[in-house]
């Protein structure tokens, strides 16, 4: 398969329509695949852990607390995300998060930019893990899920930098992720007898998809043991990698701050508009 284009940061704007209805468009500025390798490589360097051991990770249990905080603090002063005035990152309940604005934003103004360098994406990962995931992707393409080789690039990237610890730079972008999601990799079977039989089967192909992903994860050798086979891990990275990332050109893209933009927004591209907001 081949790619022309990978993105090369994600800037989010305002837009009005007729009636007074207030929507925002998300656009990006992309730059050809060579560009992005030059531009971005050092952001996907793989690094060898010191004596194999973790770093003080990210704590996944579904009781944590989501440090939004210290990620929005990293996002501004260290990663380089700008915001408009009066942006920010709310919640109704201390669990779910989203993006807000406090003030009047005029049309066509920028709302978010966040530079290449911090984007994950299946193009960077491949890059960066080059024939370590030969393997894993072979399976995958036997199991008849070739398809999803790039959104599983995303998701050993997510085990990898988990294994970083805080000497991760994404490792305050992660503290900040949902513990407990909703979608069909987390659900127990006695879930799909008490849904309808179409979402049982979206639901059910979710799974599907997840374990095969932690059997595939077991070719992927320069991962930890003790990561791949942490389920609680692998099931969370994965809701982490299909919930936030966006496919674009064939390739799977986290962009951190602008995921938590509402979910159709964030995936509906190049001038695309839609009005519905999701909690993230």
């Amino acid at each position: 398969m081949t790619h022309e284009r990978e993105p090369a940061s994600c800037i989010i704007f305002v837009r009005f329509r007729h009636r007074g209805t207030a929507t925002m468009r998300f656009a990006l500025s992309v730059l050809t695949l060579a560009d992005f390798a030059r531009t971005s490589v050092s952001a996907f360097s793989l690094q060898t852990r010191p004596g194999g051991g973790f770093a003080s990770v990210a704590n996944i249990d579904e009781k944590a607390s989501r440090q939004i905080f210290p990620f929005t603090e990293w996002a501004e002063m260290a990663a380089g995300v700008q915001q408009a005035d009066g942006f920010e990152l709310t919640s109704n309940d201390g669990e779910d998060y989203y993006a807000m604005t406090r003030a009047n934003i005029p049309a066509g103004s920028p709302v978010l930019f966040v530079p290449n360098d911090v984007l994950i994406s299946s193009f960077g990962a491949a890059q960066e893990f080059g024939q370590g995931l030969q393997g894993a992707e072979q399976q995958l393409a036997q199991a008849g899920i070739g398809y999803q080789i790039p959104l599983f690039r995303v998701y050993v990237k997510i085990l990898a930098e988990y294994e970083k610890g805080d000497e991760s730079p994404f490792f305050k972008w992660m503290d900040s992720l949902p513990r407990q999601f909703y979608n069909g990799a987390s659900m127990t079977y006695a879930c799909f007898d008490a849904l309808l039989p179409y979402v049982a089967w979206l639901s059910m192909t979710e799974r599907t998809n997840s374990v095969n992903f932690q059997k595939a994860i077991q070719n992927v050798f320069f991962l930890n043991e003790d990561t791949t086979s942490d389920k609680d891990l692998l099931k969370w990275a994965y809701c982490v990698a299909v919930s936030r990332s966006i496919a674009i050109n064939g390739e799977r893209v986290i962009a951190p701050m602008a995921d938590y933009v509402s979910t159709t927004l964030y995936a509906c591209m190049f001038n695309i508009i839609v009005f519905v907001p999701f909690i993230l």
